[in-house]
């Protein structure tokens, strides 16, 4: 027999229903594992046992506790596993063996790399004995010595592997001993040195970022000057060293298999399908929520594609999708999928991890829990999920699979309401997320997504004119402090303080900070990396704001916000042609998707079309921008004939009478003016606009005002700001 202890606990070999009776009985379990996970044939003496495990009853019933145990223990693992002489108590190392004591136990070299294959994660994962405090300190020693043992492994092959000239095998173990690394920095930077020596700078690259982010994350600190170097040095090279088809057949695994499992893996894509009712009271409500909260989680991981619920529902509505569709649809690796029936206090889940490309089921578990306790059912599929995608856990990721957001289920019903209805991007829309964000926040007062959505309700609002900015800012902010008091390391909040520094406070550098952390806290949140994306388009780079969009659609391709947004970046890089397409595929998710059409009236002017930016943006303000409407934008059709300034000039008189009653109109005017190639213009209505504390939102429109850059005033504004752009100032030359 065996006892696996490493990624969790359970017993093989032994008699049916040995291990699943044993698994009923978590307290024995650890007795078994505190003895077995040993030097083969040592011994525990019952004192030690007893102090252990029954720390707080009087002897006589400890005593009696620690002979039932055995008794149990020798009925399901048979005569002569447990061994007793006098005092002592062990286990026969003929009759189980423990992979554990084997790790930490075996000298021999040649062994190393069938050693580190048993390292599947923690020891003893998932189990915890509160009562039992000097079983919980033991088994963190173990812990710590069996992750000292495999990195110590990884590393050694590793060495060998470079002595070798393998650089791939030697970057793939110095990989594994990285993730469990005590001097994160210090390996970090063998590995990305092994990387680049493999011929793979992507990788290398992809490795100082996770390190960057962790760093961040846990400590607060960037990496150190050294780290920077290295990569500028990678970065800054014109030939990238590529490796030998000898060395990637040398490699662990060969040449790609295919096949899921593998270090590959752990940048895979994972698509959570809706998981199916199979009745009982407010099934659908709990299913939803649950699929939501393990999209949430999930999103939180390093090297992990998590797929968004808006493109998984445009594929699954398709009642006839197979695994194979959802794979050529999505590009998902993965598909985790399940069913849900609610009893009155009780819920039962199954789950399913699927390999999509061959539709072959990986695992299946199914929980019974109270309906309470729903979210603890999530814990445990996310869990289970990064187990399957090969990916490290830190500590850090651990607590926050752990945590449960809510042991409230309506409440979290009404915030996801909320979210759909915010992703609409309307003033209505946000409205109705206001209200079931605050239905949310009535029952359970604690649930931070909830107050982070709040935030993004209120700043849509602000954003479309739609509420005084004053008091959508201040909502806003009042939502966000509750919110990031809740959960500081909360990805939605910091993504929306992000938004408010930027547009409400003109503190872009602010703005950018928390955008970054944003995408770093929940890399699977496509509305912070395409926030960010558009970020980078003013104050970054076009290659990094680029690599963000793509990011945002390869997690969220058929969300109009997303699209919308990739064809805003390609805008600002001057790629007209990609940009309108990206648009026309916004307006073909929703064709009353009104920034769409003000953006394709902002890539006509950039084509010098005039004419057709006059078309473009009668249809936004047709769809309501900043308060328009269809009869404005009929009765300046009918006005245009031959020259669309007279349609503009119209507008624009009818937008300077809204003014008192919406001051967000002054970017309509701010826009309009672009427009009509009026830059001294631009530069009186941005003092406006600064005065009335709304300058910051020009910012998102920066091409159309790179004729009005020369105005003195506009300069003056933007420079006071902190807002004047690198763009400017190169037209200038």
């Amino acid at each position: 027999m065996r006892l696996f202890t490493l990624g969790g606990a359970r017993l093989a070999g032994g008699a049916v229903g040995a291990s699943a009776r044993l698994e009923s009985q978590p307290k024995r379990l650890a007795v078994l594992a505190f003895l077995a996970a040993r030097t083969p044939g040592e011994g525990v003496p019952k004192d030690r046992i007893m102090v252990t495990f029954w720390p707080d009853l009087p002897t006589e019933r400890a005593q009696a506790n620690l002979r039932n145990t055995l008794y149990f223990l020798r009925q399901h693992l048979g005569a002569g596993t447990l061994v007793a002489r006098g005092h002592v108590v062990s286990v026969a190392p003929d009759r189980l063996s423990c992979d554990a004591a084997d790790l930490l136990g075996s000298p021999d070299r040649a062994e190393s790399d069938k050693l580190l294959a048993l390292y599947r994660g923690e020891f003893l994962d998932a189990m915890h004995l509160r009562e039992s405090p000097d079983f919980e300190r033991w088994v963190d020693r173990m812990r710590a010595a069996l992750r000292r043992r495999v990195e110590d492994l990884a590393w050694e092959l590793s060495d060998r592997a470079e002595e070798r000239g393998e650089w791939i095998t030697a970057a793939r173990y110095a990989r594994r001993a990285t993730e469990l690394a005590v001097d994160v920095e210090a390996a970090s930077q063998r590995l990305i040195r092994l990387l680049d020596r493999a011929g793979d700078r992507a990788a290398a690259v992809a490795e100082f970022e996770r390190l960057t982010s962790e760093l961040r994350s846990d400590f607060g600190v960037p990496p150190s000057p050294e780290t920077v170097a290295l990569l500028d040095d990678i970065r800054g090279r014109t030939t990238v060293r590529q490796p030998s088809p000898v060395e990637i057949a040398a490699a662990p695994g060969g040449a790609p298999t295919g096949q899921v499992g593998g270090s590959g893996m752990q940048y895979g894509s994972l698509a959570v399908l809706p998981f199916e009712n199979l009745g009982g009271p407010d099934a659908d409500g709990l299913a939803s929520g649950l699929v939501s909260e393990l999209l949430t989680t999930l999103s939180t991981l390093t090297g992990v594609r998590v797929l968004s619920r808006t493109s998984v529902r445009a594929v699954t509505a398709r009642t006839d999708a197979s695994m194979r569709d959802i794979h050529a649809a999505l590009d998902a690796d993965l598909v985790l999928e399940g069913s849900i029936r609610a009893h009155a206090d009780r819920v039962r889940v199954t789950a399913h991890l699927v390999y999509a490309k061959e539709d072959e089921q990986l695992w299946a578990e199914t929980y019974e829990r109270p309906r309470t306790d729903v979210f603890a059912v999530q814990s445990d599929v996310a869990i289970r999920v990064a187990r399957a995608l090969e990916v490290q856990l830190s500590p850090r990721e651990h607590r926050r699979l752990r945590a449960a957001p809510t042991r409230n289920p309506e409440a979290y019903r009404r915030y996801l309401l909320g979210r759909d209805a915010w992703a609409g991007r309307n003033p209505s829309d946000a409205a109705r997320a206001i209200r079931f964000f605050e239905e949310a926040l009535e029952l359970d007062g604690d649930l931070a997504p909830a107050w982070a959505g709040l935030a993004d309700a209120h700043l849509l609002l602000a954003h479309t004119g739609a509420s005084p900015l004053k008091d959508a800012a201040r909502n806003a902010r009042g939502a966000l402090d509750r919110a990031l008091e809740l959960d500081p390391a909360s990805g939605e909040a910091r993504a929306a303080l992000g938004l408010s520094l930027l547009f409400v406070a003109c503190d872009p550098v602010g703005s950018g900070r928390e955008l970054r952390r944003a995408v770093d806290l929940s890399p699977s949140y496509a509305s912070a990396r395409q926030w960010y994306g558009q970020w980078l388009a003013s104050f970054g780079t076009p290659e990094e704001a680029l690599e963000q969009l793509e990011h945002a659609v390869a997690l969220d391709g058929l969300s109009p916000a997303v699209c919308e947004g990739m064809g805003l970046i390609h805008y600002f890089g001057g790629r007209t042609d990609t940009a309108e397409s990206w648009l026309h595929q916004t307006l073909e998710l929703d064709p009353r998707y009104r920034r769409a059409h003000l953006d394709l009236a902002l890539c006509r002017k950039q084509a010098d079309d005039r004419a057709g930016a006059a078309r473009a943006y009668l249809a936004a303000h047709a769809e309501g921008l900043y308060g328009g409407t269809p009869d404005e934008a009929e009765e300046a059709a009918s006005r245009a004939s031959d020259d669309e300034a007279v349609a503009l000039d119209y507008l624009l008189e009818c937008v300077r009478g809204r003014l008192r009653a919406l001051p967000m109109a002054r970017i309509a005017e701010l826009i309009l003016l672009a427009l009509l190639d009026r830059p001294e213009s631009v530069g009186r209505s941005l003092g406006a606009a600064r005065r009335e504390g709304l300058a910051g939102f020009a910012i998102q429109y920066a091409p159309l005002f790179d004729d009005a850059s020369s105005d003195p005033g506009f300069r003056a504004v933007m420079q006071d700001l902190g807002m004047w752009l690198p763009r400017w100032d190169a037209l200038r030359e």
